[in-house]
């Protein structure tokens, strides 16, 4: 397997691998298979198009931007008719559309990379979440043409001497040409195409054979988000062209496609209305109020504008072999001996429009849905589908085949997403949570650069054996939710499909071969048990999944084709060639689950994950100088020691907390819905937003809450004083019961939860916490945090008995806070360490809790007055802290009696005496109170 990603040289690898791929220097780097590929939701693209403008456009910068995104799709640039369109809109001479120079990586990405975009428009001629998408190449195909038209009077001389019939309408007809026009056209020639290779070859077609052709080739050369951006093209360009105040694109878009109607203005809810009024060339119609209906001679007006194109279209691809003259007769003897065939893509055409037009239900096929529809019925399959019940997209269809959820499992199972219910059950013909989970990751590893491939025949007893490393040829990039749509659908056939690639076969020579039958998850997760070295001896099990697949004692691999993660050659363990991922423990009385550490065998990276203050500061300290940071560290490593063993990626996953990471082991608690990890991970995305999105945001899971740059913060609990936070899933279903595939729901449910710790979740948290220095840095920010809200913490409301004090500065005495009262670094440690384990003990209602009460109280301190303390009051303080523990498992008992951080040498111990804790706040978040 191509396991290894050398940790040195990963980010150069990546910066090398967008050099290879750009399309031109310093262009968008994408798959060859993403080019136009993907359906962007209209709120992400305007968001592309408002950073691509800037604040404040011009007339002239809307006409720049226009053509830019136009040669986005279209110029010589790009493949295919690409150069046509330059020399068609006279833009053959001009420098690149777009680099990122002009725009960030990722958002000239996506810009290149949408072909769609979801418009949310009320015309829905297919049920789903969704509405009918519009091609961005075609709308400004349409709007630039109508700012940087040419003049063709060769074109149009040629005509008028071949046919004066041609030459007639050769002005209007010629409008149309980049649009609705020229796309029926192009249905034509390339169904024409296809008749003559038949003819050639002997097999002519039949009529029925004829037609079959027909609509397969409407469904490749006009689909349905083309023939309605053709339509808003000439209804956008139109208005822009006549209004000077359009300064720009987004504007344009969200007043069409997103903002209410207004009286004068082009809307969609009118767009075909509006369409027909502006058409060019135009369409006979007439026109009652707000009503427009069609003319008998429509159908012959689209044909004799089609006929047109399509002989221009014919004259221009033979005029190389032909000449001129003989290509442009060739071309008249075809469109004229095909008429009929003509004249029904206009009929088509115009029925489709008249049914539009009347409030009808218009057809018109759309390869947007070509998978979805070819594999899965055509139906948004959700959580509650059911072949037994032929529930599909939440609807009973009664006369549907079915066995599409059956279908999807197949698919699923196929390409490695095995962690559903067993074939042949009545579970696997439902559209579970475990479905719903499978397809989420599927998702997300379809999200990331590398995939598996599969080669048959299969070798070797386990599901890797056979796997390689490929480049994702097309990466997934909508929402995580687990729902089946039109994308997925697209995303999933391609898995199931083989690859190919050009290569060189001779020199000189190269050709198209297989280097691979599918598509599979990159990681497969393995158990094995293991010697008294820590090292796998016996394999058990592969394709692990959920929680509780292997069994408790075994230990479990990562099998990694992806090189997503960095993992060292010296981390990869035969005979497995996998990485370490930890073992399946079971605790008496806690529960059982994942592990990386105390558990055999060990899974930690030793030394490279171990506690020091470069790893976890950023830089070496030095405790002569640096004495707040070192003593602020050596209270952190000290807990850390406790907690986490003083290893970074030490996390436990067998208790009720699900998943806990870090120095301070931040968990998940399903049991309120929170828990302080995605506070950390808030934190995290606040600060690192990319190394976020890299780790756990390209599958699907975000903190509830962003983590605020100013006050207030919604996390921060007040009474217990720490902060806390949901997380939130795509897919989820919202208040009104509909599952939510683009508005993240806060997770509820304790299946939900648990998923956190299955064994491809506790993966990507691991290597997270192997891989992420970013993620170091923010868990030393947040336990400095801790510490500070802690230590600000005031003891009770008023004084009284045991309350220690201040003076209040007007003569009298007011409660201490905590940082009065525990001044020495062993005693902060300490109350850290309990309120780390049990807050409410520790703090309750924002004050002092029971076991801090205790502790005063038993510590048998001469006077309350902080003031007066010294080195005997901090060594009472501890003492009693030491027996008033908020729980068994909180204890340290006599673990910091001999303890020292090794980094700090000499200095590495923590100190007893009055005074000795001192808190770097350096570039901490602000407190909350």
């Amino acid at each position: 397997m191509g396991t290894v990603a050398s940790a040195a040289g990963l980010a150069a690898t990546m910066r090398l691998r967008r050099r290879q791929r750009e399309a031109w220097q310093d262009g968008p780097a994408v798959g060859s298979e993403e080019v136009k590929a993907y359906t962007a939701r209209l709120a992400d693209y305007l968001v592309w198009i408002d950073r691509m403008e800037g604040s404040s456009p011009t007339r002239e910068d809307f006409r720049r931007n226009v053509l830019n995104l136009r040669r986005l799709a279209y110029s010589r640039f790009t493949k295919g008719a690409g150069a046509k369109f330059d020399v068609l809109f006279d833009t053959e001479k001009l420098a690149a559309p777009l680099t990122t120079k002009d725009v960030s990586a990722t958002t000239l990405d996506r810009l290149y990379s949408t072909g769609n975009i979801m418009t949310g428009s009320p015309f829905a001629p297919y049920s789903g979440f969704e509405q009918a998408p519009v091609d961005t190449s075609h709308l400004f195909v349409g709007i630039d043409f109508a700012f940087n038209r040419r003049e063709f009077n060769t074109w149009r001389m040629v005509a008028t001497m071949l046919d004066p019939s041609l030459g007639k309408v050769f002005d209007t007809g010629i409008q149309g040409l980049v649009t609705w026009v020229g796309d029926l056209a192009s249905w034509f020639v390339e169904w024409n195409s296809e008749r003559i290779k038949a003819e050639a070859a002997g097999t002519p077609w039949t009529a029925a054979q004829s037609e079959e052709h027909r609509r397969s080739v409407l469904v490749r050369k006009m689909s349905l988000q083309d023939l309605l951006s053709d339509l808003d093209a000439q209804v956008l360009a139109a208005h822009a062209v006549s209004t000077p105040s359009i300064v720009s694109v987004g504007a344009l878009l969200r007043g069409y496609y997103l903002d209410p109607p207004v009286a004068g203005t082009p809307h969609v809810s009118t767009r075909f209305a509006s369409f027909v009024k502006a058409a060019q060339p135009p369409i006979p119609h007439t026109e009652s109020g707000s009503t427009v209906t069609l003319d008998a001679k429509a159908a012959e007006s689209v044909a004799q504008a089609v006929t047109l194109v399509a002989w221009l279209f014919l004259l221009i691809e033979r005029r190389g072999t032909k000449g001129i003259k003989g290509a442009a007769e060739s071309a008249l003897a075809d469109v004229t001996a095909q008429a009929a065939v003509v004249r029904s893509m206009a009929d088509d055409f115009v029925a489709f429009l008249t049914a539009a037009l009347t409030g009808g239900a218009p057809s018109w096929p759309s390869d947007h849905l070509y998978a979805l529809q070819t594999r899965y019925g055509g139906f948004y399959l959700q959580p509650g589908d059911s072949d037994a019940t032929k529930k599909y997209g939440g609807a009973v269809r009664a006369g549907d085949p079915g066995g599409h959820v059956e279908k999807l499992h197949d698919d699923l199972v196929l390409v490695g997403f095995t962690c559903l219910p067993a074939k042949g059950t009545a579970a696997y013909r439902e559209y579970g949570r475990s479905t719903q989970w499978a397809v989420r990751h599927l998702q997300g590893y379809a999200g990331t650069e590398g995939v598996a491939g599969v080669l048959e025949p299969l070798t070797g007893p386990h599901a890797a054996d056979p796997l390689f490393h490929l480049h994702n040829p097309r990466r997934y990039w909508g929402p995580v939710h687990g729902l089946l749509d039109p994308e997925t659908a697209t995303v999933l056939a391609r898995w199931v499909t083989d690859t190919t690639a050009r290569r060189g076969t001779a020199p000189g020579v190269t050709e198209r071969v297989k280097v691979a039958d599918r598509l599979h998850c990159p990681v497969v997760m393995e158990s094995w048990k293991w010697n008294t070295a820590s090292a796998p001896t016996t394999f058990v099990k592969d394709r692990i999944w959920l929680r509780d697949d292997p069994a408790v004692g075994d230990a479990v691999w990562a099998r990694d084709a992806s090189m997503y993660y960095e993992i060292p050659a010296n981390r990869v363990v035969a005979p497995v060639d996998g990485v370490a991922a930890g073992s399946m423990a079971s605790v008496p009385g806690m529960g059982q689950g994942p592990i990386s550490r105390s558990y055999k065998p060990n899974s930690l990276w030793s030394p490279d994950t171990r506690v020091d203050p470069v790893r976890l500061t950023g830089a070496a300290i030095d405790p002569a100088t640096d004495v707040a940071r070192a003593s602020t560290y050596r209270v952190v490593a000290a807990v850390a020691a406790l907690e986490c063993g003083s290893y970074l990626d030490s996390m436990n996953g067998w208790d009720s907390a699900v998943v806990s990471l870090g120095v301070a082991h931040w968990t998940i608690w399903p049991a309120h819905h929170t828990g302080e990890l995605f506070a950390l991970l808030a934190y995290l995305r606040m600060k690192y937003p990319a190394v976020y999105e890299r780790y756990l945001g390209v599958f699907g899971v975000y903190p509830a809450y962003p983590w605020p740059q100013t006050w207030p913060n919604p996390m921060w609990d007040p009474g217990a004083r720490k902060y806390v936070c949901a997380p939130v899933l795509y897919g989820l279903p919202g208040s009104g019961g509909r599952y939510q595939r683009d508005v993240a729901v806060p997770v509820t449910e304790a299946d939900d939860f648990e998923r956190f710790r299955d064994w491809h979740w506790w993966y990507r948290f691991l290597m997270m916490c192997r891989n992420s220095p970013e993620l170091w840095r923010c868990e030393w920010d947040m336990a400095r945090t801790r510490i500070r809200d802690i230590l600000r913490t005031p003891w009770a409301k008023a004084v009284g008995t045991n309350v220690p004090t201040v003076p209040d500065g007007s003569g009298g005495t007011r409660p201490a806070t905590f940082g009065d009262v525990f001044t020495c670094e062993h005693a902060v440690a300490l109350v850290y360490r309990y309120h780390v384990n049990f807050p409410n003990p520790i703090i309750s209602s924002g004050r002092a809790g029971t076991k801090m009460a205790d502790t005063i109280a038993g510590a048998n301190l001469a006077s309350m007055d902080t003031t007066t303390w010294g080195d005997a009051e901090q060594t009472k303080i501890v003492a009693a802290l030491r027996v008033n523990y908020p729980a068994s498992f909180a204890d340290v008992g006599t673990a910091w009696d001999h303890w020292s951080d090794p980094a700090l040498g000499a200095d590495g111990s923590l100190r007893e005496g009055h005074g000795s804790f001192v808190l770097d706040d350096t570039d901490l978040p602000l407190p909350m109170s």
